[in-house]
């Protein structure tokens, strides 16, 4: 057998080329990109048409298919959870569940309301100036209200039942007005009668 010289066929295509029209040369081109296009889209057809028949085979997965949710970690595939035939109810937990994981709660520091400010640091001994000055507040405030209730408060002397009975009496007495009108009446009284 004889090779042939790449020259020598580089040449002949010339020849071809030359004696070809512009348009007849388009045409072939034109054919040779199609049968190149038509070999690529039956490949693609053909891999799509066999992963159909593989989604076909797989049925949709059930909740009693789906592995337990403690036993998921962030490395598990989550996807099985998005089959139709999976409960909202279970395919909400597993996806919180994803969620919660390291990869998906990263604080990027730009949130002022990334931190958990429900739980404080134990202060412990340390007392703080507004804690020292609200301390005072309130010592001063309870002095100012037994002051006040002792103010109010009537000095009650302690006295014999005896005596104190008298001073009743007597206040009683110095006090209304209505008595010094019916001891007069009384003393009219007593004179007519005599």
């Amino acid at each position: 057998m004889k090779q042939a010289d790449p020259v020598e066929e580089h040449a002949a295509e010339e020849a071809t080329h030359e004696a070809e029209s512009r348009l007849s040369r388009w045409s072939r081109r034109k054919q040779a990109s199609r049968t190149v296009q038509n070999e690529q889209d039956n490949s693609v057809a053909a891999a799509s048409m066999e992963a159909e028949t593989e989604d076909q085979a797989s049925q949709p997965l059930t909740d009693e298919e789906m592995p337990p949710l403690e036993s998921l970690t962030e490395e598990s595939d989550y996807t099985g959870f998005l089959s139709p035939k999976v409960s909202d109810e279970l395919r909400k937990l597993a996806l919180r569940k994803l969620f919660h994981g390291s990869q998906f709660n990263i604080c990027d520091g730009l949130d002022d309301y990334d931190e958990d400010f429900t739980k404080f640091a134990k202060l412990g001994d340390v007392i703080t100036a507004e804690m020292r000055h609200r301390a005072e507040l309130e010592a001063l405030k309870k002095l100012q209200q037994q002051a006040v209730a002792e103010a109010e408060a009537p000095v009650v002397e302690e006295m014999p039942a005896g005596d104190a009975q008298q001073s009743v009496d007597a206040s009683i007495r110095e006090s209304s007005p209505f008595e010094e009108t019916a001891s007069v009446e009384d003393e009219s009284e007593i004179k007519t009668e005599t």
